[in-house]
């Protein structure tokens, strides 16, 4: 292939997905720069059945300059249905192609003058379709390098990578993947992966330390965030043989007055950025768990963000808290306005954004004063759709400033979507006699707020401000908006 000609002419583009559960993957080492280079196929062992999807990856290390590769794929057609293949990179991605009966060819070059890409990296990912139970055989038997000086090296090597899949129906055994070799090659053995139950839904495979140091240099600046990003544990490669699983891990190398700040962030292998996942901490056990939605490299960082207006504010370590999980959004680059007024529209956004609601199409939902173009009609619609928000009289108001009361009876319909037994919890704050201890301007609040503004006080959610009177009617601020808000997630 004339890759100079290639790369010089190609103007399409294509973006990297995210690929399926990864089960495997081929370890590839390139230096281009002198035309030395080696290449591994290795595999994690894990179970698979007739009719599944399974994803390999190619995975480049010591990348100098790297503009374009070329790879060669051995498989058996029977066995095996290619379902797509993708570069991790944006560039053009030429279509894969079968050379002869049994050798998947696959190319992809960055497109215009653009950087060559040094270090380590995924370089493309395979997706296959079992056809066949019994003995699976992959092999790269050649791949081809080319830096931005447009020399190449070659890689060809005889390292076959055996999985083994059964017929769905069939119960399994915990198999083995053993590459083994038919050539001469003096390259270092894979390293042994640990063993998978058959039964689990993931795997989490070690990273070395050169690979987390290099993916914790990336900065929060870099990931598109202000503030700062650091590291409080370790980096994980979270691999699934199911779609989702919980994880949990262990917090290190954290200040306890930092402990507010820790979140978990997956890093997008395509932009290069850290991107906030949630998670939830127990400070007993020192540990966040969370629920994981897509192979790749996990880690937990804390996340320190501040503002210029919350010096000496009673909200400041809440905002700032609220703002580690990427809840409390400024107003501008250093302020957050505490004492403004927060519109119902934005409170629900905060709601949907705190408890990970995915937003909906607003398809077979309309308003009359919710503009299909607006930025919070998605938001709407998440809110409705989860009873947050009543939209029986058709009208959401999302602009107004949200009262007290609103804000509360929208927070305790929250909490009564997650908790099932909200009956059996209590719903009156009593005194030292038994009895009930109200809000002195109780009578104030509308009845259809009064219940849900109880049972908040007896949560501890709200409090009694100037001598225990709730002001029901007056505007909520950004600052109690989210001092209530993470009050109902220390209750979930």
């Amino acid at each position: 292939m004339d890759w100079k000609k290639v790369i010089l002419l190609i103007t399409t583009s294509l973006t990297l997905l995210m690929a399926t559960p990864a089960h495997g993957r081929i370890e590839a080492a390139v230096a281009a720069s002198d035309l030395q280079a080696d290449a591994e196929l290795g595999a994690a062992a894990t179970v698979l059945r007739v009719g599944d999807n399974f994803t390999i990856a190619l995975k480049g290390s010591r990348l100098s300059n790297l503009v374009a590769f070329e790879a060669f794929v051995e498989l058996e057609p029977d066995r095996l249905a290619l379902v797509e293949v993708k570069a991790g990179w944006n560039g053009y991605d030429a279509s894969p192609s079968m050379k002869g009966s049994t050798v998947l060819h696959f190319a992809s070059t960055l497109l215009g003058k653009q950087t060559g890409y040094s270090g380590s990296r995924t370089l493309s990912e395979f997706k296959f379709k079992i056809l066949k139970a019994g003995d699976i055989k992959l092999k790269l038997s050649k791949i081809v390098f080319v830096d931005s000086s447009f020399q190449s090296v070659t890689i060809e090597k005889d390292k076959e990578l055996h999985l083994s899949a059964v017929n769905s129906s069939m119960p399994t055994q915990e198999p083995t993947a053993s590459p083994t070799s038919t050539g001469t090659s003096t390259a270092a053995p894979t390293p042994a992966q640990p063993a998978i139950d058959p039964n689990a839904r993931m795997v989490l495979l070690p990273v070395s330390p050169d690979k987390a140091n290099e993916y914790f240099r990336i900065t929060a600046s870099q990931s598109g965030l202000p503030g700062s990003l650091y590291p409080a544990g370790e980096l994980v490669d979270i691999q699934f043989t199911a779609n989702e699983s919980k994880i949990v891990l262990s917090v290190k190398d954290v200040d306890s007055k930092d402990i507010h700040m820790l979140g978990v962030y997956h890093l997008d292998m395509n932009s290069q950025k850290w991107v906030y996942v949630g998670g939830k901490l127990d400070k007993n056990r020192i540990e966040m768990s969370f629920v994981a939605k897509q192979s790749g490299m996990y880690a937990i960082m804390a996340y320190d963000r501040s503002f210029q207006d919350l010096s000496g504010h009673w909200a400041r370590s809440i905002i700032e808290h609220m703002a580690a999980k990427h809840i409390a959004q400024g107003t501008g680059m250093d302020t957050f306005e505490p004492e403004a007024a927060v519109s119902r529209a934005s409170f629900a956004a905060f709601l949907v954004r705190s408890l990970g609601m995915s937003t909906h199409d607003p398809i077979g939902l309309s308003f009359r004063d919710v503009e299909e173009e607006a930025w919070y009609n998605p938001v709407i619609t998440a809110a409705v759709h989860n009873g947050i928000i009543d939209a029986d009289s058709g009208s959401i108001r999302p602009n107004e400033p949200i009262t007290r009361e609103e804000m509360i009876v929208m927070l305790m319909r929250t909490f009564s979507k997650f908790h099932v037994n909200v009956d059996s919890l209590p719903s009156t704050v009593v005194d030292s006699q038994g009895g009930e201890t109200a809000f002195d301007d109780a009578g104030d609040m509308a009845d259809w707020s009064l219940a849900a503004v109880k049972q908040a006080r007896a949560l501890g959610i709200i409090e009694g401000a100037k001598s225990n009177h709730f002001f029901p009617k007056e505007q909520a601020t950004r600052a109690e908006s989210m001092a209530v808000i993470l009050r109902l997630l220390e209750h979930l």
